[in-house]
């Protein structure tokens, strides 16, 4: 057991999971150096990062938190959760922002998005709470401030007012998918993630949100907010990374069911219990029913009365004992070595003689500590070390316990000056060519959209759509000739029937959802033939997906003709996207009146494998046929 001290006073508890992580890497490579006896062969083997595997009761933001200081001292994970969307910190920040345009008088989400979007520091908040503190709401002190002060604060004030009313207008006749990328757009929060090394998970995160928000697209605001409040607990997913074969595996504990390996660490064994389920204001039993606190209606207090606090105890003392089973989960999931790693104060630690203290610790560390006597502890206070031998010669068992003051923890890297030159090992020749190095430039930015990358590479030129009856267009006509057609092709069905494909796009102009000025760039003609012949390529069992909207952080030699490593963020919509149960079609529409399939290929070949990598990432399955369909030549072009 590792007890990892804190030195200061921290209102910031991921302190702690950073000094824990970091105390961990050093034992998984200490392990590394270890032997452990495997039954099935009969033999000794040695530890690998396989071998291993690290168990955590948290896992919102505890587990990712872990995985990058690990990455950081080279050790691989393998990590695999199930994730609430909205327990997720970029989807709160997001979320907040949302809140604040629907209603700006509610305090909490006001405060996170001026210290987010409006770009005001904790000490410019501080200031304006501080000169109005008599005013009983945030939103009021700010709005006084505004009023009364000329300076870079009330400035920051009247910039972050005019995006809410920006945004506030756009949210009566833009979709919520259309404001969420708007304000994404607006705001570069795919930037901001990114530089916070948080892009890959927040573009997967966004994606996720858009798919389910595809039945609900046309909410307002405010039935938006209110499904996201009911319903977005329910919204959750696996996340999985894995750095190869050869990996620690990361996972809870409840995900470690019915597994088991050579060597297994317990993580934030100190974290309190939740207690969330036993300070609700309506409480729920299977056995008693519901119980609520006594009210005061006239000084709007509540107090708890004697069946309120009954159904407390009740309901802690069930988590007390679903703690309990899981705690025992966790150990058993070692064959050969566990180690069991907890922030606290030392001196607190007591032993638990009765039953009432048992049910009154507060976390694991608390109960596995109490096990030892008033003695023991005392010894562990003086000497900070303690070893103990269970079990007979045949089958003996060492418990090693350990306290580490973390300001006594030694994390410092290799520093240059310590190093003779002769352990260096350069080849000066070697070393000379890399300082002469001339670092190759490109336009690309962090942010990229798929056409500015086609720009890059071969001065992509929109006045290429040019597909209509007439050659006298301007390029705003070309774009609406393009957008048009996607219209179309977004809201149709697909089916064999071709009557039925004249009926749809009947109603869809009787509906108005296709205007009369859409009708006149396009020939309906082209868009029967696209339908048949798209539809061949679909089986029932098929999922389909129209104008995909993807975020990818891909490498730029990946993308671009260039030595460069750098990751930069791109942008783009899969017009279809055809999941079948072990592999992807892309298909993408093209109004441009090139004359040969090799003419497209060559065009377009960049924009398609860029779309094919971010949905590769996304769905996790191979882009086995990538295709353009052409209106001009009324046939699929596969790349």
């Amino acid at each position: 057991v590792y007890s990892v001290k804190d030195s200061e006073l921290t209102f910031d508890k991921t302190d702690d999971i950073k000094k824990e992580a970091l105390l961990l890497a050093s034992e998984i490579k200490d392990m590394l150096n270890k032997k452990y006896y495997d039954a099935k062969s009969d033999s000794y083997k040695n530890i690998t990062f396989g071998d291993m595997a690290v168990l955590s009761r948290s896992k919102n933001n505890v587990l990712p938190k872990i995985r990058q200081i690990l990455n950081e001292a080279g050790i691989p994970v393998s990590t695999t959760y199930e994730d609430a969307l909205f327990d997720n910190y970029d989807m709160q920040i997001l979320m907040n922002i949302i809140r604040t345009i629907e209603n700006y008088k509610n305090d909490v989400p006001l405060i996170s998005s001026l210290s987010n979007i409006g770009c005001l520091s904790f000490d410019e908040l501080s200031t304006i709470r501080s000169l109005y503190s008599k005013e009983e709401f945030f939103y009021e002190a700010v709005e006084k401030y505004k009023i009364e002060h000329a300076d870079v604060i009330s400035q920051k004030l009247a910039t972050f007012y005019d995006k809410l009313y920006f945004y506030k207008n756009i949210s009566t006749y833009k979709d919520i998918c259309e404001l969420i990328n708007i304000i994404v757009e607006k705001e570069n929060l795919d930037t901001y993630f990114a530089i916070n090394n948080f892009g890959s998970e927040f573009e997967s995160h966004l994606n996720l949100l858009m798919d389910s928000l595809i039945s609900i697209k046309n909410y307002s605001l405010f039935e938006f907010i209110n499904y996201i409040d009911t319903y977005g607990s329910e919204l959750k997913f696996d996340n999985t990374i894995k750095d190869g074969e050869n990996a620690v595996t990361l996972c809870t504990i409840h995900k470690s069911k019915g597994l088991e390996y050579p060597v297994v660490f317990l993580i934030g064994c100190a974290k309190p219990f939740s207690t969330k389920s036993e300070t609700e204001k309506l409480l729920m039993d299977n056995d008693w029913g519901i119980c609520m606190p006594s009210y005061d209606l006239e000084l709007h207090k509540a107090y708890d009365n004697l069946p309120y606090k009954a159904f407390k105890q009740k309901i802690k003392s069930e988590n007390r004992k679903e703690n309990k089973r899981l705690l025992y989960v966790a150990l058993t999931r070692a064959k050969n070595y566990l180690t069991i790693i907890g922030s606290c104060n030392t001196t607190n630690v007591k032993s638990l003689k009765s039953d009432y203290e048992i049910f009154k610790a507060n976390n694991y560390l608390d109960w596995m500590l109490g096990c030892l006597s008033e003695e023991d502890i005392k010894q562990l206070n003086s000497t900070k070390y303690m070893l103990k031998n269970l079990g007979d010669e045949k089958s003996a068992t060492n418990i090693e316990i350990k306290y580490v003051n973390y300001d006594d923890f030694e994390f410092e890297p290799m520093q240059l000056n310590n190093i003779k030159p002769e352990q260096l090992k350069i080849d000066s020749e070697e070393f000379m060519n890399t300082l002469k190095y001339k670092f190759e430039q490109n336009n690309l930015a962090k942010k990229n959209t798929v056409s500015q990358i086609m720009a890059e590479e071969e001065h992509y030129n929109i006045s290429n759509f040019n597909y209509k009856k007439t050659d006298k267009f301007d390029d705003d006509d070309f774009l609406s000739i393009g957008t048009a057609y996607h219209k179309y092709m977004q809201y149709l069905n697909f089916t064999n029937d071709e009557s039925d494909i004249t009926k749809q796009i009947a109603n869809l102009k009787d509906a108005n959802i296709i205007t009369t000025n859409e009708s006149n760039l396009v020939d309906e003609n082209k868009i029967v033939t696209a339908i048949l012949q798209l539809n061949k390529l679909i089986d029932n069992r098929d999922n389909v997906s129209k104008e995909k909207q993807f975020l990818a952080y891909m490498p730029a030699n990946q993308l671009i003709n260039t030595i460069q490593e750098n990751k930069i963020l791109i942008q783009g919509v899969a017009d279809l996207i055809i999941i079948k149960s072990d592999e992807i079609y892309l298909i993408d529409y093209k109004t441009s009146r090139l004359k040969t399939d090799e003419d497209f290929i060559k065009k377009y070949s960049t924009q398609l494998n860029i779309y094919a990598r971010a949905i590769e990432q996304f769905y996790k399955l191979p882009v086995s046929k990538k295709i353009i369909y052409s209106f001009y030549l009324s046939k699929l072009i596969i790349i």
